[in-house]
């Protein structure tokens, strides 16, 4: 009896410390508080003006791997056609605050110099009711007073009410050109959607070897502190 009595004591202790434990980690919970989309928008255009350094070229005694690679952001949205075809790039911070705009993507590509490359970004199999982000192509050349050519791509899935395999697509394109780290801006009617256009911000660094590669890195973890800095 004794033995039962020192048992039942024993739980009770047991289950008192789990209910103790469970409602320090109830108090000790932290809840991350998710941006607005005018928020994200804000700090990726703040990023899209941010000027790194001018990448030096190698020097005497560096091993150059040659590379005529183009490394390229870009920051997606779409909006109504009205306010789209009259952006400017010193309409930056209004456009930021701009609820009618919708970030659609800000993906980062690494091509080489006359070539096109593809990449695909989601795709969706079955029903879907709304048009998507499908696949973006670049092609960069470069022009005959040495800035850079791009050539954008951006096919949309359309919205696919049956499930039919493959899902319908279509693709609107645009060009623009300018130096490197110069913000680019273009512009292209969705295919889908009459009232409504695709606005491009778009900015470059040329590739000639890893030390660049390596420069551009740096660069974008100076941006991001430059961005937190702010908050």
């Amino acid at each position: 009896m004794a033995e039962k009595t020192r048992m039942s004591s024993a739980i009770g202790r047991v289950l008192a410390l789990l209910v103790v434990t469970g409602c320090s980690s109830q108090r000790e919970v932290t809840r991350t508080v998710v941006p607005s989309a005018s928020d994200a928008s804000a700090e990726l255009l703040s990023g899209a003006r941010y000027e790194c350094p001018q990448l030096a070229p190698a020097g005497k005694d560096s091993v150059a791997d040659d590379r005529r690679q183009v490394f390229t952001e870009l920051y997606l949205m779409e909006g109504p056609s009205a306010t789209v075809s009259t952006a400017r790039l010193s309409d930056l911070e209004r456009l930021a605050g701009d609820a009618s705009l919708r970030l659609v993507a800000a993906p980062h590509l690494v091509s080489d110099l006359d070539q096109r490359i593809e990449q695909t970004l989601v795709e969706h199999i079955g029903v879907s009711r709304e048009a998507s982000l499908y696949r973006l192509a670049l092609a960069p050349r470069e022009s005959s007073a040495g800035s850079i050519v791009i050539e954008l791509g951006v096919t949309f899935q359309l919205p696919n009410a049956t499930g039919v395999v493959p899902a319908p697509t279509a693709t609107t394109t645009m060009t623009m050109t300018g130096a490197e780290q110069q913000l680019m801006l273009g512009s292209s009617a969705l295919p889908h959607r009459k009232d409504r256009s695709l606005l491009a911000l778009v900015k470059y660094w040329r590739i000639r070897d890893s030390q660049d590669l390596r420069h551009i890195f740096e660069c974008k973890m100076r941006q991001r502190q430059h961005a937190l800095s702010k908050q």
